[in-house]
């Protein structure tokens, strides 16, 4: 089996079976992942159409300097985001978040009980948790993606499920448990 990368190199040089295989590996995937970004799926399908179009205008010129997925993942996220500023404002994107269900794009994972637990997060920690969690991706696959260090991923991650778990009332304990030792370890000194 071929790795992507290499698929993607074969590609540029004329295999088409290559980018048969790059579709049939990556498509289904980007679709769920622009789709819950979307809430719709004609216009994920558009998205999803429209990037790898791109990867096809851009066989000749790849270069393997990352991951296929992290450069496939990139384009589309970047034409999201340009969709985003085509068509939509910020209050009817928060509005479009509190009521997208899209559960029925994925029967493993219950995506609207999980928007609706995230909808108060920024979108910059909705996105990490979905890559990380979803996705599987690792935090330098995301960190590439998302022209972060690691280190910032790590930190969203943390203060994403942080509020996740104040949202769910879990770990509250914990947390007052933390407070009052803090407070008990500060009385000794």
């Amino acid at each position: 089996m071929f790795s992507d990368e290499n698929l993607m190199t074969r590609f540029g040089r004329g295999d088409n079976s290559a980018f048969s295989e790059l579709v049939d590996r990556h498509q289904q995937r980007l679709l769920n992942f622009i789709y819950r970004r979307t809430g719709s799926r004609e216009s994920a399908e558009d998205i999803v159409q429209e990037t790898f179009l791109r990867v096809v205008n851009a066989a000749s010129r790849y270069q393997a300097t990352a991951k296929f997925s992290t450069w496939l993942y990139t384009i589309a996220l970047n034409l999201w985001r340009n969709e985003i500023a085509r068509h939509r404002t910020a209050v009817e994107l928060n509005e479009r978040d509190r009521v997208q269900e899209s559960s029925s794009m994925d029967q493993h994972v219950d995506f609207q009980k999980l928007q609706s637990l995230m909808q108060d997060l920024t979108d910059e920690h909705r996105l990490v948790l979905e890559l990380s969690f979803i996705e599987g991706w690792t935090n330098q696959q995301i960190a590439d993606l998302l022209n972060c260090s690691v280190g910032t991923v790590k930190s969203r991650k943390f203060y994403a499920l942080k509020a996740l778990r104040k949202r769910m009332g879990i770990d509250n304990e914990r947390d007052e448990r933390d407070e009052r030792m803090s407070e008990s370890t500060t009385a000794i000194r």
